[in-house]
């Protein structure tokens, strides 16, 4: 009962956090963006590499904060110089590694390295970047329908899983996911797109009801396989959780895996649909 309550109130806490920050100002929003950067590239190096030192684990993350120029320069700041950070920071990064001599494996820190700055810092400006293409509101659907699609499939998974669809989706990554689950979330997650065109439609002019299911068919198959590439991560280096930063929950990437891989093709159907 007490985990229970603990992981509610970290929950409640974490989407608190994130609706507050997109419903507050875009100072807000860069905040939150940063707090999930910094955090998911510390978690991830210390994840894959157990015994990088703390000067890489900086630099990672430096290097993954660099990208804010890089990726929208014309919308937030212009300045060449700034622009040229990412490469300095990624020589600087290869460079710290010949200061390394205790470490077995450095192309395999190296790799890691490069990863995490494509798998977590890389979406992640992205959604910085569909903030400002789109707006706010587009972001807020795209995490209710990826929490409802977890709601959906953890009840109809666990309910009637074994009655509606007796097939796993993965079971050599993740045995607990189930067909029944993904159908779940995606009935969940479909339903919603007629509440936020017929209710909140005001905050989604342009969009029809058919490109609002669109977005939550794309938002359910990318979260899905967000969510086991994680699984895959974790299970490949032996681990439960990726951390235990969030009570009850994991760490910060236990709960953003579907995210980093929804934002990319949220942002492509968003461009070539909306």
């Amino acid at each position: 009962m007490k985990n229970l309550v603990l992981r509610s109130l970290s929950g409640l806490i974490y989407v608190g956090l994130i609706v507050g920050s997109l419903l507050t100002n875009e100072y807000a929003f860069w905040t939150l963006c940063i707090l999930f950067i910094i955090l998911g590239t510390i978690e991830f190096s210390k994840l894959t590499n157990q015994e990088t030192k703390p000067i890489l684990i900086v630099l990672d993350v430096l290097l993954a904060l660099s990208l804010i120029p890089t990726i929208i320069s014309e919308t937030l700041i212009s300045s060449e110089l700034l622009e040229l950070t990412p490469a300095v920071l990624m020589i600087l990064r290869f460079v710290a590694q010949l200061y390394m001599p205790k470490d077995k494996n450095p192309l395999n820190t190296l790799a890691y390295s490069v990863l995490g700055l494509l798998y977590v810092a890389g979406p992640i400006w992205l959604m910085a970047y569909l903030y400002y293409e789109e707006s706010p509101a587009v972001i807020l659907a795209m995490f209710i329908m990826i929490w409802l699609n977890d709601t959906g499939a953890y009840v109809v998974g666990s309910l009637l899983g074994r009655k509606l669809i007796p097939y796993k989706m993965f079971p050599r990554i993740s045995p607990k996911k189930s067909w029944a689950g993904f159908v779940g979330g995606l009935l969940f997650t479909v339903a919603s797109s007629f509440v936020f065109i017929n209710i909140f439609g005001e905050y989604y002019s342009g969009i029809d009801i058919i490109e609002m299911i669109g977005f939550a068919i794309v938002v359910v198959v990318f979260a899905t396989w967000g969510d086991l590439i994680e699984s895959l991560m974790k299970r490949t280096l032996g681990v439960k959780d990726s951390g235990n930063l969030i009570p009850g929950h994991g760490g910060i990437l236990d709960r953003i895996d579907s995210l980093l891989f929804v934002l990319p093709a949220i942002l492509c159907y968003c461009l070539i649909v909306l």
